[in-house]
């Protein structure tokens, strides 16, 4: 089997907190990225989505694992000269595009960035009027500034800072949740068009599960900083193993009944220490087996979860 594009190893995120305790953003999480792919990261707000996905790029530096990139181990701590490596093989589009474009620089000059860490200096007027073509504008948007632009074109910008500089991956963090509907679709194609492309591989950060369904390959599940589920998207959408995924899909609108997934009525489940499982309160299959913290393990063909009581078995009798 080749190496994968990128792959994370007990990877672990924690702040300090008052009083010397920590903050367990994420925690011992292991994944990995295929060449072209696009997995999914999906899970409630606060799960810790964002902070492993700037965990992973060298923002926030590593409390505990390891990252791989092509097999080569990254650093634990970054430097400078690291982020002028990865600006080429690594890169980012952020939710709030206007966070990415620096107002005091035109638009050809925060695209030609990535390029100036990458030492492509003779490359760059070229690539940023290219680029611009490729994302729907004009080449001499390259002389204005950010403010003169709407909220979707500052998207289209953001992703051609990103991809200028030709990485092999792209972590999306919520690309159009700020946008109108009608402005999303655009960047959604935009996205999937630029993947056929350029062959670039997506780590897409999404609460729009509708989104995640249309253009994912694979699913990863995130719960207070855990994975408790991984699967291809088809199978996850038709046969979700962890409670906690079930819950997720059931809160998602969809005018097709025969997709709809019941309601969980609300229950209180387990009470568990810091090393049990953490879903054990809001589950409705918990039992005394979960104060112990479940490992994710392999169900069924390339499908993974988190869960003494997966839902592809009968429902525990103990249940509490």
């Amino acid at each position: 089997m080749s190496e994968p594009l990128l792959r994370v190893d007990g990877l672990s995120r924690h702040f300090p907190m008052a009083g010397g305790a920590q903050l367990r953003a994420v925690e011992q999480v292991s994944f990995s990225l295929a060449a072209g792919e696009v997995v999914a990261l999906v899970g409630e707000s606060g799960s810790g989505k964002s902070t492993l996905a700037r965990t992973v790029l060298g923002l926030y530096d590593k409390t505990a694992g390891r990252v791989y990139y092509q097999g080569e181990r990254l650093p634990g701590h970054y430097r400078a000269a690291d982020f002028r490596r990865q600006a080429a093989r690594m890169q980012m589009v952020f939710q709030d595009p206007g966070g990415t474009l620096n107002p005091r620089l035109t638009v050809g000059e925060s695209l030609a960035e990535p390029l100036l860490l990458s030492g492509r200096r003779s490359e760059v007027a070229a690539r940023v009027a290219d680029w611009l073509g490729r994302v729907g504008l004009d080449p001499s948007a390259a002389g204005r500034y950010p403010h003169e632009f709407s909220g979707g074109q500052r998207q289209r910008l953001g992703i051609a800072r990103a991809l200028i500089a030709g990485p092999a991956l792209v972590v999306c963090d919520e690309p159009v949740s700020a946008l109108d509907v009608s402005v999303q679709a655009q960047i959604v194609n935009l996205l999937m068009r630029l993947r056929a492309d350029e062959g670039v591989a997506l780590l897409l950060i999404a609460h729009d599960l509708a989104l995640v369904r249309h253009i994912a390959d694979r699913v990863l599940v995130m719960y207070r900083g855990e994975i408790v589920e991984e699967a291809p998207v088809a199978r996850l959408f038709a046969a979700p193993q962890h409670p906690y995924t079930a819950l997720l899909l059931a809160s998602c609108p969809s005018g097709d009944p025969a997709r709809r997934l019941p309601q969980p009525a609300p229950v209180q489940g387990l009470e568990v220490g810091a090393e049990g499982c953490q879903f054990a309160p809001r589950c409705p299959r918990a039992t005394a087996r979960c104060q112990q913290r479940p490992a994710l393990s392999e169900v069924g063909e390339q499908g993974r979860v988190a869960c003494h009581h997966p839902l592809g078995e009968e429902a525990p009798r103990s249940a509490t």
